[in-house]
């Protein structure tokens, strides 16, 4: 940041960075991110600098654990897909043909991982815009929040941030661009496994 000349480059490298399939589960880094970069466009670089950089080095830069055999999993699946989505522009997929909520519901929540992770991928190869699909996301979350009984203990914690990682993917395409916010989907879908 300081050497000038790099300011419009540093946000999305962020994003970029939270969305690799190694941070895939730590999903605070994309929430916290977000609030970062809205911080920044609110009050500028000569006031957000120090917290912006420090922090999200911070964000991105702490020390993780090997991550347990699902994970790993689900990263090994991943790698492939982000290499596609590196080759991938919002110009470059088909024209938005049907979408199918009921079947990307159905896909998301399956509680299959090939399922979960294949339900967003046929959405992104069949053109569907992005903000369709995190609508999608966020209206699977709100109903699995209306149908658990609060009379319970739901885990509450868990739906809650389904919804506001499902969100979260907005912020990431304004801020980190069409691919990060891709790979973004596979991260929110993640949490819905």
């Amino acid at each position: 940041r300081r050497q000038g000349g790099h300011d419009e480059r540093i946000v999305p490298l962020l994003f970029g960075c939270a969305v690799e399939p190694y941070f895939l589960g730590h999903s605070d880094n994309l929430l916290h991110l977000g609030c970062l970069a809205e911080v920044l466009e609110e009050f500028g670089w000569e006031h957000a600098e120090e917290l912006v950089c420090n922090l999200s080095a911070k964000i991105l830069g702490r020390g993780r654990g090997t991550p347990d055999h699902m994970r790993r999993s689900a990263i090994q699946k991943l790698e492939p897909i982000s290499e596609w989505i590196d080759g991938m522009t919002a110009d470059s997929t088909e024209p938005a043909g049907t979408f199918d909520e009921g079947g990307f519901a159905e896909g998301l929540v399956s509680g299959d991982l090939d399922g979960t992770f294949d339900a967003v991928t046929h959405a992104l190869k069949a053109g569907v815009d992005i903000q369709r699909i995190v609508t999608e996301m966020v209206l699977v979350a709100a109903d699995r929040m209306a149908r658990t009984p609060v009379n319970m203990n739901p885990g509450w914690g868990g739906l809650a941030r389904e919804m506001a990682l499902a969100s979260s993917v907005r912020t990431a395409l304004r801020y980190g661009g069409f691919q990060v916010a891709a790979k973004a989907l596979y991260h929110a879908a993640w949490q819905f496994f």
